[in-house]
């Protein structure tokens, strides 16, 4: 009796985590082959039945140069979280220069961060007479919407009854501000401020963009420099310590929504943050926002990085970016690859925006100190 009950708990215990990997929807991201330098568009649409085969639809686009829908099967290994997908049969091609459109066979590895399902990994190809066609790597995240549209198997889905929460980010624990005990003899009017030790403040931490002069995020100049008095008894509390300005919030975050996509956490105080044109370069530009403050303004996303750095302190720990869309370029939406680096730390993320809604990040600093306790 005993090995069945245990068996059933086995049985129970892995349903219960194939269900959490639920692979049906929308996968949108790139592939690049070795060697190169273009990154192509890549949709993949799944529909994943019970015992791990799927079926669907890719899509790979660049601007007028290429596109094509292929249809898709593959097999889902859940213990391994491996998945292969492989176009069996080529549905659309437009390709400009008349050339022969090659099948790709995907090698990819299912991992959840969070709300941030990725599909990752590599790939080969083959054209229609069986010759190599070149490999490379694969880039997808899961997402709400398609960028064409949506086949039948996802409308007329049933809609599960396990949705996710709302996107919820990690914040940082709420630290209770220290209890100041005033003199019975001493009252203070006209203000609400709870005095916490004299500290001396200290500026933002410089954010810039690359080769240019470095840019002081919520920096004051006309901040009183505080003088610490000695100690004496019987004295009147001290006046409350001022608070670094906090920069305005541009008129354009107000306006648009500004859909968070992922928050990172970093351990190095050196944060270095580069956006590229995510495929063919098509006119997309973008300006950047660091804790409110323009650190890119309307410029162009290329293959050469448009690069920002931040030197993240104890005092200043969270960094919130903001891409907006200044322009859609000839293939909406505007869409920029990121590189995020912080020492040993690399990050990469698709960040997708367009004349309604702004792309957001987040990044966490945790100084060592901090982290070993």
């Amino acid at each position: 009796m005993v090995p069945r009950i245990i068996i059933a708990f086995l049985f129970f215990a892995l349903s219960i985590g194939v269900q959490a990997q639920n692979l049906t929807g929308v996968w949108r991201g790139y592939f690049l082959g070795n060697g190169g330098t273009v990154r192509y568009k890549y949709e993949v649409q799944i529909d994943a039945a019970k015992g791990g085969s799927v079926k669907g639809v890719t899509y790979s686009y660049r601007t007028t140069v290429f596109y094509g829908k292929a249809g898709l099967q593959g097999i889902y290994m859940s213990k391994t979280k491996n998945i292969i997908l492989r176009e069996t049969h080529m549905i659309e091609t437009k390709i400009a220069d008349g050339s022969d459109a090659c099948p790709m066979t995907c090698y990819l590895e299912y991992s959840k961060e969070g709300n941030l399902e990725t599909l990752t990994g590599t790939f080969t190809s083959i054209t229609s007479q069986n010759r190599d066609c070149g490999s490379g790597t694969v880039y997808l995240e899961k997402v709400e919407e398609s960028e064409f549209y949506k086949e039948d198997f996802l409308i007329n889905k049933k809609p599960t009854t396990n949705k996710p929460n709302n996107l919820t980010v990690n914040k940082p624990t709420t630290v209770k501000k220290p209890t100041v005990t005033k003199p019975a003899t001493t009252k203070t009017a006209g203000t609400n401020i709870k005095k916490p030790t004299t500290v001396k403040p200290q500026s933002k931490p410089a954010i810039a963009n690359k080769n240019t002069t470095p840019i002081a995020i919520g920096k004051s100049n006309n901040l009183p420099t505080p003088v610490e008095a000695p100690v004496a008894a019987n004295t009147a509390p001290e006046k409350p310590v001022a608070q670094p300005i906090e920069t305005p919030k541009p008129k354009i975050l107000e306006l648009r929504e500004n859909k968070l996509a992922r928050v990172f956490q970093v351990a190095d105080p050196n944060i270095e943050i580069s956006f590229y044109d995510n495929g063919e370069i098509d006119g997309d530009t973008i300006s950047v926002y660091v804790n409110h403050e323009l650190v890119i303004n309307k410029q162009r996303l290329t293959a050469k990085a448009q690069t920002v750095q931040v030197k993240a302190s104890p005092v200043s720990t969270t960094y919130e970016i903001v891409v907006v869309a200044e322009s859609l370029g000839t293939v909406p939406p505007n869409t920029a690859f990121v590189i995020i680096k912080a020492g040993r730390q690399r990050y990469e993320i698709v960040l997708t925006s367009t004349e309604q809604r702004n792309a957001k990040l987040v990044i966490e600093y945790t100084p060592p100190s901090s982290a070993s306790k």
